[in-house]
Order: C-alpha cells, then sequence, then structure tokens
C-alpha cells in the first residue's frame, strides 16, 4: 500500500494583517525595528515611519533603542529633507551630540513636535528653534534658551509643556505671553534658594504671564525642600507644586512621558 501523503498546510496572512503585525512589533521592540524594515520594501514603508518618529541620540555609549549619532549622519545628509519633514516627530538631544549634526538635524526636521534640547548656551541654539514655531508642543531646554526664544518675538501657538533646566541668576525666566498655550511648566532650581531669591522671582513671572497656566513644578533639592515649601504656601496658589529632584526628576523620562501630552 503506497504511503499517504501529509497533508501540506499553507496560509499567509492578508497584507494589511502582516502590515499590523511589522507595526506593533516596530512600536514594542524599537531596538529591533531597523531590521525588520530589510524584510521587503512594503515592510520597509510601513517601519521606517514608527523608526523615525522619535529619534533620541546619544554619542557616548551604545544604548539599546537609542540612536547612535554619528551613524545618523550618514542617512541624514543622503536622504531629501521630505523624508524627515514627513516622519520625524518627537527628538532628544543630550548635550555631546556635536554641533554639526545638531544643526543638520534642525535644518531637515522640520516638523517636530515634542524636542529635548540639553545644549550648552551658545546664543545660535535659540535660533534653530524658531523655524519650529508653528509645531512644537513641548520643549525640554535650558533657560539660556528659553531667553533667546523669548527675545526673538516669534510666538510658539501650540507649546503646552515647557521644562526648563539649568538654573542661573544671571538668566531670569521671561515673560511668557509668547506661548499663549502653555499649560505646564518645570522649573529645574536645585540648590538655588539657599543663596538667592531669583527662583521666587521667576514663580511670579509664570503665574503673571502664562494666562493657561496649569500647573508649574519646582525641581528642588532636599535640602531647600522646607524652605521652599514654606515660601510656596504663602503664594496660596495650588498651582505650584514642590518636588524633590533628587528621588523626582528624571529629565529623560519626564519628556517621554511629556510626549503623551
Amino acid at each position: 500500500m503506497a504511503k499517504m501523503k501529509k497533508p501540506t498546510f499553507s496560509f499567509k496572512f492578508p497584507p494589511e494583517i502582516e502590515d499590523e503585525i511589522f507595526e506593533r512589533a516596530a512600536r514594542a521592540f524599537p531596538g529591533f525595528a531597523p531590521k525588520l524594515s530589510v524584510v521587503s520594501k512594503r515592510v520597509q514603508t510601513r517601519v521606517e515611519p514608527i523608526i523615525y518618529e522619535t529619534l533620541v541620540f546619544y554619542t557616548s555609549r551604545p544604548v539599546p533603542g537609542l540612536v547612535d549619532a554619528e551613524r545618523f549622519a550618514l542617512p541624514l545628509r543622503a536622504r531629501p529633507a521630505e523624508f524627515f519633514t514627513a516622519h520625524v516627530r518627537n527628538v532628544c538631544i543630550p548635550a555631546d551630540v556635536p554641533d554639526e549634526i545638531t544643526t543638520w538635524i534642525f535644518a531637515k526636521c522640520t516638523q517636530i513636535r515634542n524636542l529635548a534640547l540639553w545644549r550648552g548656551s551658545k546664543p545660535d541654539v535659540a535660533a534653530h528653534l524658531l523655524p519650529l514655531c508653528a509645531t512644537l508642543r513641548t520643549l525640554f531646554v535650558n533657560r539660556f534658551v528659553v531667553s533667546g526664544m523669548a527675545k526673538s518675538g516669534v510666538i510658539f501657538p501650540k507649546m503646552k509643556y515647557l521644562a526648563v533646566a539649568w538654573f542661573s541668576p544671571e538668566v531670569p525666566i521671561p515673560d511668557l505671553e509668547w506661548l499663549p498655550s502653555l499649560t505646564t511648566i518645570e522649573l529645574d532650581i536645585n540648590k538655588e534658594p539657599i543663596v538667592n531669591d531669583q527662583w521666587i522671582k521667576d514663580v511670579s513671572t509664570v503665574i503673571s504671564t502664562a494666562s493657561q497656566l496649569r500647573s508649574l513644578f519646582l525641581n528642588v533639592h532636599e535640602e531647600c525642600l522646607r524652605n521652599v515649601k514654606t515660601r510656596v504656601r504663602k503664594l496660596e496658589d495650588a498651582r505650584v507644586v514642590v518636588r524633590n529632584e533628587s528621588s523626582h526628576w528624571d529629565g529623560f523620562k519626564e519628556w517621554r512621558n511629556a510626549c503623551d501630552v
């Protein structure tokens, strides 16, 4: 008797289901997503927008899921600006990313909505952000840059969340009328309440000039908590919240959470 052949089953997902699977995999495992883009041209067109939607750079040491700034310079120069304009929405640039690469990023990524820019106090940094005035919704930056943005006179109508790092008594928080939609602001004041009162002046400026303000978070060093809380209570404004910087503040985590605002 002839042996019976085992039945074979051939099953293929519809293209739209396959696309959904690859897209979900790319979002769930961002570090693995670039490998998915080489499966096929169709998969590449579905996965690349997810890969480029959020770019968190590093230069000093490899971090899974983050973007090597030096290697990213290659596609940044090779691909047209239209590609990055269409896909890039969230960008985190730490202080050690080279100036040249930072300049390229802002030249080609012109539709950024959520940005963390932990750079120095160079005067040209604020100028990079002015073309983003129509799209920026969340910004994590130092007060030198905020001061430069305010002096430009450019309005940022959609920005709702601003986090300001690197306290400096020489650079006060400017009036915030240029941020008409701002609802949340963080001020990193560290240990400064020990040596000067500029922080309380900054709080007054925010309260009086941010017309849509809902929350003002003060990130304070543990040594200053009691003093700051006492002075804030006298303001009688429930929108002002004092937080222990040493146990709470994580710039990267805060930025990722704020991107969902």
